[in-house]
């Protein structure tokens, strides 16, 4: 029988011999012996090796994965003992199982306020609407997960309705994609995967993006808003996208695709977003509400959106 397998990815600015020692002394106390490191981008610490198709660069590693062998049989345990040890250092850990299927995934589900893009529309809306504190602190509150989000939904909206479509497409222009989506999306579809953006935000922006950075986006499941006389009226066309309807979306998705749960990667912020990362094989957490990030069994915090091409098993190389 084959020794099970566990992978670690570190993910940082620098990531430095220290970080990858604190990670073999939680290793060892699990009873797991490491086989072998190996930087996914930069330059290798002392005893990482570097593949045939990783490219060495100036700097610290940025990317570095630990395999490490031997039975365990609490994940969620080992993944918050490698968190704690690297509190505070300034490094994103993720420990996943090296079942087959990280390079097998196909599907891409990602958020879009603060996740695909690093602002929250609703916020940027009640800015233009001169309702901004006031919508912001619903928002904060939403995403917390402290005001139920069909409510708070339907409450930010009212506070927008007469602004008028010009408005939004000024808005539209000053959104600026969050760090490493760019390189995230250009790498996926260059491998072959099917890009969704699920979101409780607003289609009309999503589209828009797609097209202003040149993004392949193949599915938008958000929300649609309702114009009349050339302003927003306040609503929304059909129902609320909770965080059970993201889920919900994620789930049919993969079925018309053929695919199934290991096969999804998803990616949010908030309160919302809990559900379809449970419903992805793999989850990740981006930049999150405090909620989420107890939550999520994968969080970035110090690195781009781009940091889930390296949980995918790729280098520079692959990426690039």
């Amino acid at each position: 029988m084959e020794t099970p397998r566990t992978i670690v990815t570190l993910l940082g600015s620098s990531v430095e011999d220290r970080h990858l020692e604190c990670v073999r002394d939680v290793l060892s106390c699990f009873g797991l012996r490491t086989e072998r490191t190996f930087a996914l981008s930069g330059r290798l610490p002392a005893g990482a090796e570097r593949p045939e198709s990783s490219p060495t660069a100036r700097g610290g590693c940025r990317a570095l994965e630990i395999v490490a062998s031997g039975p365990f049989s609490d994940i969620g345990a080992l993944r918050a003992a490698v968190r704690a040890a690297l509190d505070g250092a300034g490094v994103d850990s993720a420990v996943q199982r090296d079942d087959g299927w990280r390079r097998r995934r196909r599907l891409l589900c990602l958020d879009m306020d603060s996740t695909l893009i690093d602002s929250e529309v609703i916020d940027e809306l009640a800015r233009a609407a001169g309702a901004e504190r006031e919508v912001a602190a619903i928002t904060d509150a939403a995403m917390r997960g402290e005001i139920e989000f069909r409510g708070a939904l339907r409450a930010r909206l009212a506070r927008i309705a007469g602004l008028p479509v010009a408005a939004l497409e000024e808005i539209a222009g000053g959104l600026a994609l969050a760090p490493g989506a760019g390189r995230l999306l250009a790498a996926l579809d260059r491998h072959g995967y099917r890009i969704a953006v699920v979101s409780g935000g607003f289609a009309w922006f999503a589209r828009r993006i797609a097209v202003r950075f040149g993004l392949r986006i193949d599915r938008v499941h958000a929300h649609e808003l309702v114009v009349r006389d050339g302003r927003l009226t306040g609503e929304i066309a059909g129902d609320v996208i909770d965080g059970a309807a993201k889920a919900a979306y994620v789930r049919r998705i993969a079925a018309r695709e053929g695919m199934v749960r290991e096969q999804i990667v998803a990616a949010g912020d908030g309160a919302n977003d809990v559900e379809m990362l449970r419903a992805a094989g793999l989850g990740v957490a981006f930049r999150p509400r405090p909620v989420l990030r107890a939550r999520a069994d994968h969080v970035l915090e110090n690195f781009g959106l781009d940091g889930i091409l390296y949980l995918l098993g790729m280098n520079d190389r692959d990426i690039d």
